[in-house]
């Protein structure tokens, strides 16, 4: 299974995050001129292939100014959703599946209601403070070229 989520892609390029990297951005260039020393490397791109890549949004920086109440609120909506979705689930393989596929945010689903909320919350937390430091570089950025 592959952990690539494409942004854009064409022929000799694609551009994609991973899954489980927030902090990057990948670009593959296919038969691509570089340049490479210890301390950094260049790549050609073709005008074009820039062109279409700047087109796309960049990241998703949504999150970055929740509070601490509205991300709450939406933790319960979320924990509670998913335990009325097991509790209607008929077979153990379907309830295993609802739960399976959030146990990373909220915790296992037979973990109590405050707990899953209290993981939920931490999570999205974490979420929120790596768009804050992103939108923080990006500033940093823009003041250096001032």
């Amino acid at each position: 299974m592959s952990t690539k989520c494409s942004i854009a892609h064409g022929t000799g390029f694609h551009l994609y995050n991973e899954v489980f990297d927030d902090e990057h951005v990948f670009l593959q260039l296919d038969k691509a001129a570089f340049e490479a020393t210890p301390d950094s490397v260049m790549v050609k791109l073709p005008l074009h292939v820039w062109e279409h890549i700047r087109s796309f949004p960049g990241a998703d920086l949504s999150d970055s100014d929740l509070s601490d109440e509205q991300i709450h609120e939406e933790a319960i909506k979320a924990v509670d959703s998913r335990l009325a979705q097991a509790a209607k689930a008929k077979r153990g393989e379907i309830r295993n599946l609802i739960g399976t596929a959030s146990d990373l945010v909220m915790g296992g689903i037979d973990l109590p209601r405050d707990q899953q909320i209290l993981n939920y919350v931490a999570h999205r937390q974490r979420q929120r403070a790596q768009q804050q430091e992103v939108l923080a570089r990006v500033e940093a950025l823009k003041t250096q070229h001032s």
